[in-house]
């Protein structure tokens, strides 16, 4: 998380923020109480931006499993026709073409 973002989330939880001084000193201040509510606002915002970048995150992986899965079917599918081919071209009677549809039958299930 970025400083900006973080200034962004306490403005938004009802802190002010600036400069003061001939230093500019950066300051946090919030008028006429203490900061307890705007801390919890700003503790509810500070989580829910974790969570969103845990789910982001999680997106991404799921994303690239099953782009993975997907290449492990094509390679699972070509193997088993790579498989019915040499039966079909192995067997000289009608044995290899049995098997040849067997293999590929149970590439449609």
């Amino acid at each position: 998380m970025t400083q900006d973002e973080i200034i962004e989330m306490a403005r938004q939880a009802g802190f002010l923020y600036g400069k003061m001084g001939p230093s500019d000193m950066p300051f946090v201040t919030a008028i006429g109480h203490t900061f307890i509510v705007e801390l919890e606002i700003f503790a509810k915002l500070v989580a829910q931006h974790e969570r969103d970048r845990i789910i982001a995150s999680n997106e991404l992986v799921i994303e690239r499993v099953n782009e993975h899965i997907q290449h492990l079917h094509y390679a699972v599918q070509a193997e088993r026709e790579a498989c019915a081919i040499a039966c079909e071209t192995d067997g000289r009677d009608l044995a290899g073409l049995y098997y040849a549809g067997v293999i590929r039958a149970r590439g449609e299930a």
